[in-house]
């Protein structure tokens, strides 16, 4: 059974409410964990949620599974995210401070999945993030990094489709 992405984010924001990490920093006076981003690929899906220098991925859709902490100091979302993307994982959704802070390291440069970092670009296109967006509101002020993403992709992905027909 193939879940919209609307049920797979209610999902995902349940399960994190329930975890012993969202629940320990409940009563505090700031922000706890809060869902980063969603992927997924067949019928695996992990969510992400961050909470001051820590991260807990898991997979909603199976109460089971636990969660693992991710130490925010050596995640990156060039070797994490962009690395899933290329390996065939695909955005279920994301906030938009997680657009921000995605697009401050994608100005910082040294881009190594850069494949992957296409792939979010193309989710961007395709769901309304831009840099005048992100300005309004999350008050980025950074690179427009839309201007990164390359047109082309979509062209040799209508060509690869239309090449796989034609056989």
């Amino acid at each position: 059974m193939k879940r919209s992405k609307e049920s797979i984010i209610r999902a995902a924001e349940r399960y994190l409410k329930r975890t012993k990490a969202y629940q320990e920093h409940r009563d505090w006076d700031h922000e706890y964990y809060q869902l980063e981003y969603i992927i997924s690929k067949g019928n695996i899906t992990r969510a992400y949620a961050g909470f001051e220098t820590t991260m807990i991925s898991f997979n909603p859709l199976d109460s089971k599974s636990g969660y693992n902490y991710i130490d925010v100091l050596i995640y990156s979302f060039d070797d994490d995210l962009f690395n899933d993307l290329e390996k065939g994982y695909s955005l279920v959704g994301m906030t938009i401070e997680c657009h921000y802070n995605i697009w401050a390291s994608i100005e910082q440069g040294g881009i190594e999945y850069l494949e992957g970092m296409q792939k979010y670009l193309e989710y961007c296109k395709r769901n309304g993030i831009t840099k005048d967006k992100l300005n309004k509101e999350v008050g980025y002020e950074g690179m427009d990094v839309m201007a990164l993403y390359d047109k082309t992709q979509d062209q040799r992905k209508i060509a690869r489709q239309d090449l796989g027909e034609n056989r």
